[in-house]
């Protein structure tokens, strides 16, 4: 007789898990309704095989047949689950282009369909199992068969939470994702030991109640005073996206007049209003979008549809939906309120090649949209552009003028130390017409102008000010990195305005590197040698920042005196090139050879990491420890990643 205590304690822990995703609010959105569906295959595989047990407490041919029956779904459901599991892993980890081509998608269901042949050719045969005299299961030549297809779907699952674990950025959730073969598989080995266990589904169980508490946290994830995922999660999910290379398409709405809400409604009622709108935005005719869309709320009333893999032309549509959607006043709480938006339609790869810029664009893409119209980011209007690159001039005066200039630091972490001991300072500049202003753009322009110069002291003063005032030194910052343009390099004086400004603070030269660009020594001459020369004199450490994208002559590289020296984000990205792998070896060693240490820009994923830290490089920076951040926010993460260790 087999025991079915842990099939009906896996019944209860189900029902309970089910009942508490709608009660959390987790029931929309593309990877909960794909969880659901892998908990409600879990559920029917284990109400099937409590169906097959009971039959075969009578002795009738009947209730044979069908306890029979019962026991062949019960074997192919258990497989279905492995592979509604897969799907459901690859959703989460942003890997689903693993099957996007359909000829692939065909052979992930081939071993199933075969599956489900021999077992139909079961019933006459009794090659996979039989009803042996007294109403028992026994097992006939190809009983090994279901489990066999298991353990393959196993394998493939194995390898593609393993290959989409770099985008999730979290051992925990890793670990929570692979519970599910670890389970299964020491499920087969109970079963295949007590032969009188059914322990599969609890096996399944088990690990759906940890995916619910680990991997999908609604505090994390939504915010249920509006019903839509938070900003964390946006940014998780874009990286991810950014990471597998997957197709994305992105429609943002921005409510242009959020403030005046907010102070008309008073907090609750302004959530409430929230969570309307956002309802508004994704009540979409189309049953195809209401499926596939996440809707993100982002703060400052700035809303996000993200689509995966969709036509850009049904998602143009939508935001054009949208536009229309709020052309009419609508009641809230008795209140007949009129919601002005801005909507821009994103195509996420092709727009934007950089996630960081894209990540700018979302807060501020309302400058570059006209009001109450959908717009195409691709189609915006060629006149407002043309019109940004005649006023970019004007625009850097005002940023110099009005304080649009911001300082934004992205932290660097020591492998020797292991802790963050110094940063990259990064200047951003936010228009009050134009919005987000790429370094692209401005950056040229300024050299071109002679803006650059002032642009270039803002910075330097602006860093000493900021490590001089804050508590970033009591939390293990050792120096600052601050780049210097070779106008600004070439500019008489340079020098004294630093120990100006170093005495003003009351900083130590130890406390600032400078930096300068590989493409930049493509001017060396007596000059700038000199210069860094007298810097270095009076301190200072200099270092050469994207290493790998110049072509410079390594002769009049190594003439300037640096201390470290920066690898491109080239190279991280190029780390799974077995080739690049050795280019970059040699160059880890000539650079070392010299004495000067390895800062390893550009990386995004616990590997690449694990690569350069094998090769002893010593410093790490890129999005795998920590995004570009404004200065308090800065303060923070030392203080909090520092002490924690």
């Amino acid at each position: 007789m087999r025991i079915i205590y842990f099939d009906i304690c896996s019944l209860l822990v189900l029902s309970v898990i089910y009942i508490s995703m709608f009660f959390r609010g987790m029931n929309s959105g593309r990877t909960n309704k794909f969880f659901m569906s892998f908990m409600a295959t879990v559920l029917m595989c284990n109400l099937i095989g409590l169906f097959a047990f009971f039959p075969m407490l009578g002795t009738s041919e009947y209730t044979m047949k069908l306890g029979f029956i019962g026991e062949t779904i019960y074997r192919f459901g258990k497989v279905m689950c492995t592979l509604v599991y897969i799907m459901f892993a690859v959703n989460i980890t942003k890997t689903t282009n693993t099957f996007a081509h359909t000829f692939k998608r065909i052979m992930l269901v081939i071993p199933l369909v075969c599956l489900a042949g021999v077992l139909m050719y079961n019933a006459q045969s009794g090659t996979v199992f039989y009803i042996a005299e007294g109403g028992a299961f026994e097992n006939g030549l190809l009983w090994f068969l279901p489990d066999a297809v298991n353990a393959l779907y196993l394998l493939i699952l194995f390898i593609c939470i393993g290959n989409g674990s770099k985008n999730l950025n979290n051992v925990a959730k890793t670990a929570a994702l692979f519970s599910y073969p670890f389970f299964i598989l020491l499920s087969f080995t109970m079963e295949y030991s007590y032969t009188y266990l059914r322990v599969s589904m609890f096996a399944m169980t088990a690990s759906a109640l940890i995916i619910s508490i680990i991997l999908l946290r609604p505090e994390d994830l939504i915010d249920p005073a509006v019903g839509a995922k938070t900003y964390g999660a946006f940014e998780d999910d874009i990286k991810g996206y950014y990471a597998s290379k997957y197709d994305a398409n992105v429609v943002l709405v921005k409510i242009k007049n959020n403030r005046a809400l907010m102070a008309l409604l008073g907090d609750i009622a302004y959530r409430s209003t929230l969570k309307s709108i956002g309802g508004l935005i994704k009540k979409s005719d189309r049953e195809a979008i209401r499926k596939d869309c996440e809707l993100y709320y982002l703060n400052d009333g700035i809303f996000v549809m993200l689509f995966e893999n969709k036509n850009p032309k049904l998602v143009e549509s939508e935001a054009r939906r949208i536009v229309n959607t709020f052309k009419e006043e609508f009641i809230e709480n008795d209140v007949e309120i009129k919601i002005n938006v801005s909507v821009c339609a994103v195509r996420l790869k092709d727009d934007f090649e950089e996630r960081e810029t894209f990540m700018n664009f979302c807060g501020s893409f309302e400058k570059s949209v006209p009001e109450s119209e959908a717009v195409i980011f691709s189609k915006l209007d060629p006149a407002t552009q043309r019109k940004f690159q005649m006023n970019i001039d004007e625009i850097i005066k005002k940023a110099i003028t009005r304080g649009n200039f911001k300082m934004y630091y992205q932290p660097i972490y020591s492998l020797k130390e292991r802790k963050f001991v110094c940063c990259e300072s990064m200047i951003r500049l936010i228009d009050d017409e134009y919005g987000f202003v790429s370094p692209a753009d401005f950056v040229p322009a300024a050299e071109r102008s002679g803006a650059i110069v002032q642009i270039g002291d803002f910075i330097i003063r602006d860093v000493f000010r900021f490590i001089s005032e804050s508590k970033v030194r009591e939390y293990g910052l050792k120096y600052a990195d601050v780049n210097l343009s070779v106008t600004q390099f070439m500019t008489p004086g340079l020098t004294d305005k630093i120990m100006e400004y170093l005495d003003e603070y009351k900083l130590s030269t130890d406390n600032i590197v400078f930096e300068i660009t590989e493409t930049a020594t493509d001017f060396i001459n007596e000059v700038m040698i000199n210069t860094a020369l007298e810097i270095k004199s009076l301190g200072f450490n200099i270092s050469l920042d994207d290493y790998g994208t110049g072509y410079s002559n390594m002769m009049r590289v190594m003439s300037m005196p640096f201390k470290t020296i920066k690898f491109d984000k080239s190279f991280a990205d190029q780390v799974g090139d077995d080739r690049m792998r050795i280019a970059i070896r040699d160059n880890v060693q000539m650079i070392k050879d010299i004495g000067a240490e390895i800062i390893v820009e550009g990386v995004e994923d616990k590997e690449t990491a694990a690569f350069f830290a094998g090769l002893e490089c010593e410093y790490i920076q890129g999005f795998y420890y920590a995004k570009p951040m404004p200065e308090k926010e800065f303060e923070e993460f030392l203080r909090v990643r520092n002490e924690a260790g």
